[in-house]
């Protein structure tokens, strides 16, 4: 994924934290910085993307050219595209893309209002099927919206509406020639705002992963797909590879080889035909550890594709995790309540301690029978001479 930001914002910041949280996206993340410079580096070479991830851009200052291959690339790899609207995107710019967005700007305008966003109820939702999570958006704080016209195309199909006016706000494409999605509305970075605890951070990764997943079909441009039967295999079990030529016409002959690099261990192995188009194939890995395998297609003695992915040999982790619990909270609250953290104390150490609060809550505490003045004889001495010395004054002058 490229992810292009038009520059730092708030909403290109709480964007792109989420990105980076869903692992099945491998994202270049950019920021520009001038007409054709980027924060981060230059610009890759925009074939080597799947799907692209605009965030406030183009700008006014956006070089066309860069536009122009990424548009090329869109209609040549079939790739797809994502965009998030911001005040500052340059509408008439990103115009010269309409043929690979979900929506047409049919009258611009600089003004914004206010609005709230709303899940679309929907009977059979193949793109966001935990309902439940969706329509949490409802709730959230709300946003702002452009005063911009926007016409959405005839097989573009809304899934978040906004309050002002039941405007689209989520509105996503999925055809053979335009695979794309966008989000009308921005100010997005407000839902983490809220004075009230809510899940806006789980709603924008939900909303990011499954409009990538809806029109991004990766394995459609691959001219066969491979992959273990499973993520992570004991050293006594063999790891099985499972292959299947997809985009590719057969013309006899057709090889699958594997190779597994890792831990001190390599092998080869040759998938072995099961039907047409299907290929199976084992091996036995004894040694603990993280394995990277290539998968070639051969045909005619040339190699037509790679693809390259791993596997673990060790403990299954599904069920078994190390837990940790927040060391910072549990300090906290020990010194709150004058209590002990025994997080980072070993077993005598806890001993130790515990036989301590047990001695301190034997100690008893025994007052003095005697009483005793903390004052010095001396003062003491002259104190009762200056009383004596009154009283004398008194009686002898006959006062009470």
């Amino acid at each position: 994924i490229l992810v292009l930001g038009g520059g730092p914002s708030a909403d290109l910041a709480f964007i792109t934290e989420e990105i980076k949280k869903i692992k099945n996206f491998e994202a270049t993340i950019l920021t520009q910085k001038s007409a054709s410079e980027f924060y981060e580096g230059t610009l890759p070479d925009v074939n080597n993307f799947d799907l692209f991830i605009f965030i406030g851009f183009p700008t006014a200052i956006t070089n066309q050219n860069i536009l122009n291959e990424i548009n090329e690339s869109l209609d040549k790899n079939n790739s797809s595209l994502i965009f998030f609207a911001s005040k500052n995107t340059d509408y008439r710019k990103l115009a010269l893309m309409q043929d690979n967005l979900p929506f047409r700007i049919s009258q611009f305008s600089e003004n914004e209002e206010s609005t709230g966003i709303k899940a679309v109820s929907s009977v059979k939702n193949d793109v966001f099927k935990n309902t439940g999570l969706i329509s949490s958006v409802n709730s959230l704080p709300g946003i702002f919206r452009s005063a911009s016209v926007f016409a959405l195309n005839s097989s573009a199909e809304t899934f978040l509406l906004m309050t002002k006016n039941s405007e689209p706000a989520l509105v996503i494409q999925n055809t053979d020639k335009n695979k794309s999605a966008a989000f009308l509305a921005y100010g997005t970075y407000k839902w983490q705002l809220s004075r009230e605890k809510n899940n806006a951070r789980e709603v924008m990764n939900y909303i990011l992963s499954s409009s990538a997943v809806s029109i991004t079909n990766k394995e459609s441009k691959k001219t066969f797909t491979v992959e273990t039967s499973r993520q992570i295999y004991s050293r006594y079990e063999k790891v099985k590879f499972e292959a299947r030529i997809t985009n590719f016409e057969i013309q006899g002959g057709e090889q699958i080889k594997i190779r597994i690099t890792g831990a001190g261990f390599n092998n080869e192995l040759m998938l072995m035909k099961k039907e047409n188009k299907f290929y199976e194939g084992e091996v036995n890995v004894p040694v603990d550890g993280n394995y990277d395998y290539t998968a070639e297609l051969i045909s005619k003695n040339n190699l037509v594709e790679s693809i390259h992915n791993r596997f673990a040999i060790g403990e299954n982790n599904f069920e078994f995790r190390l837990t940790r619990a927040d060391n910072t909270i549990l300090n906290s609250l020990s010194n709150e309540s004058r209590g002990r953290n025994f997080s980072d104390m070993n077993t005598e150490e806890i001993k130790n301690t515990l036989k301590k609060f047990g001695e301190v809550s034997k100690t008893e505490i025994r007052s003095k029978k005697n009483l005793e003045l903390n004052i010095s004889p001396y003062y003491l001495g002259v104190l009762i001479f200056l009383l004596c010395l009154e009283w004398f004054f008194r009686k002898r002058n006959s006062l009470p």
